[in-house]
């Protein structure tokens, strides 16, 4: 149903789609006694799998996202390790990586405990 649903409409999910749907399917005999009897049932359940696909699909782009930052920020602390291993000032590295001077501060901090 599914596949019909994406087949017939592109990749349209909203309840307009699924009821299209179920129309071409009746009308080309695809499970037309079943559809016929459960209608309400059938839309409800594509249209939880819908909201179940929307959310799975908007976690993965919040994790995509968070992962990006997170891989921004780990290569803007090893640029400033390598910047004041050249003894590059403070305000020259955060012109080059474009962080605060405060978090530039606590990842030399912390460089300094886990070095000490």
């Amino acid at each position: 149903m599914t596949f019909a649903c994406e087949k017939a409409l592109g990749i349209i999910k909203t309840r307009k789609a699924v009821l299209e749907t179920i129309h071409i399917c009746k009308n080309s005999n695809v499970l037309k006694k079943s559809l016929e009897n459960r209608e309400k049932e059938v839309v409800d359940i594509m249209m939880t799998l819908f909201d179940q696909e929307y959310a799975v699909e908007r976690y993965g782009d919040e994790k995509k996202a968070e992962g990006l930052a997170e891989g921004e920020m780990k290569k803007a602390r090893e640029t400033t390790y390598k910047l004041f291993d050249r003894k590059m000032s403070l305000e020259i590295i955060y012109d080059v990586v474009g962080v605060s001077v405060e978090m530039i501060k606590k990842w030399l901090d912390e460089r300094s405990v886990v070095a000490g």
